[in-house]
């Protein structure tokens, strides 16, 4: 998760009016300094807190999925090397797709130009599979 999710998470949270330390501690989280890396797309919000963290805010955990799922296809559109908005990655791919995608972006990162070919191939049959 990156940036737009952490504003979004800012202004739902500054609109309640709560501090960082609050949803820290709402969460169950050692540190302020955990909301704000949130916050600024420096550490992603873990899985396992998006629906506490939504009951916190007073909003729908659809809210927060469906910013997630905006930056997820934004970042995979620019890895693959499409033009951002053409494809989808649905709220229907399955955690292990998911963090294969993760997985193969970041091997992407790292990887040299003749594997490169390889990966973003492999990148979009999971994405078009699940489109």
């Amino acid at each position: 998760m990156g940036k737009q999710v952490g504003i979004f998470i800012r202004e739902m949270r500054e609109k309640r009016g709560l501090s960082q330390g609050d949803v820290a501690r709402l969460l169950k989280l050692k540190t302020a300094q955990s909301i704000s890396n949130i916050e600024r797309g420096v550490s992603p919000l873990p899985r396992t807190k998006i629906k506490r963290l939504a009951d916190i805010l007073g909003i729908r955990k659809s809210e927060i999925v469906t910013i997630v799922l905006r930056e997820v296809q934004d970042r995979y559109s620019k890895v693959v090397g499409v033009q951002g908005g053409s494809i989808l990655v649905s709220s229907g791919l399955k955690s292990d797709e998911f963090e294969l995608l993760q997985g193969l972006a970041e091997r992407l990162r790292e990887s040299k130009s003749g594997q490169r070919a390889v990966l973003k191939k492999q990148m979009r049959k999971i994405v078009s599979y699940n489109a």
